[in-house]
């Protein structure tokens, strides 16, 4: 996997050519789109989400032609966590209505917390002009990890009446980090040096190697910023 991240590098400085090359930086805010209802968290117990963190960048952008830009950059989304109390049979759980499925089971402590970082190619076309409206997209190459901590796990097993008996209980942690690759796409106007940008990530994929689906509780990534070239 690292040879992927050299090659995803080498990308990302342009080739020689007369077009022009320019430093960018970029600070915003990213907002990190949640799972859905059942996966880390149940909408009808108590939970809280943490979604939103501080967004940086740094790249160079360079302009092609009066209208086409390419542009690679290295992207920091920062940190994100998840505080449920959930019952563990998804069996027992309707997210369509938010309840249980017969008798609540025992509800278990789910915590998570992760981070996600990301390397990003685009090219773009802008109009010309002092005020530029542009649109990007290309792939990313983003790392995430995460780590799920449950104190109080516990196995339920199904009777034949449909009710549940808690076998017993233990604490699970578990965490992983991966590298995968993604897509981007977004808009922006800029004017002179200055730019405001929003940018969509498809990020978040499932970590391989779990029983079953075992994501982040993201699946993707929103980010509205300010940029300046030099």
């Amino acid at each position: 996997m690292k040879n992927k991240s050299y090659i995803m590098a080498l990308l990302l400085v342009p080739v020689g050519s007369s077009a022009q090359v320019r430093p960018v930086v970029g600070v915003g805010f990213a907002h990190a789109t949640a799972r859905h209802d059942g996966t880390w968290y149940q909408r009808a117990f108590p939970h809280s989400l943490k979604l939103n963190h501080p967004e940086v960048s740094l790249g160079l952008r360079w302009d092609i032609n009066q209208h086409w830009t390419t542009t690679g950059k290295a992207i920091w989304f920062g940190h994100y966590s998840s505080d449920a109390y959930a019952v563990p049979a998804d069996s027992n759980y309707d997210p369509a209505t938010r309840s249980c499925v017969g008798p609540c089971l025992p509800r278990a402590h789910y915590m998570g917390r992760g981070w996600i970082g990301a390397l990003a190619l685009t090219a773009g076309w802008h109009t010309s002009g002092p005020w530029q409206w542009g649109v990007r997209a290309g792939p990313i190459y983003y790392r995430q990890a995460w780590r799920l901590r449950v104190p109080d796990w516990y196995l339920p097993v199904l009777q034949p009446d449909g009710s549940y008996v808690v076998k017993y209980r233990v604490p699970v942690s578990t965490s992983d980090l991966r590298w995968a690759f993604g897509y981007t796409a977004g808009t922006y106007i800029r004017h002179g040096q200055w730019s405001v940008s929003l940018d969509w990530y498809r990020d978040g994929g499932g970590f391989p190697g779990h029983a079953g689906a075992w994501p982040p509780i993201w699946r993707w990534h929103t980010t509205l910023g300010i940029g300046r070239s030099f």
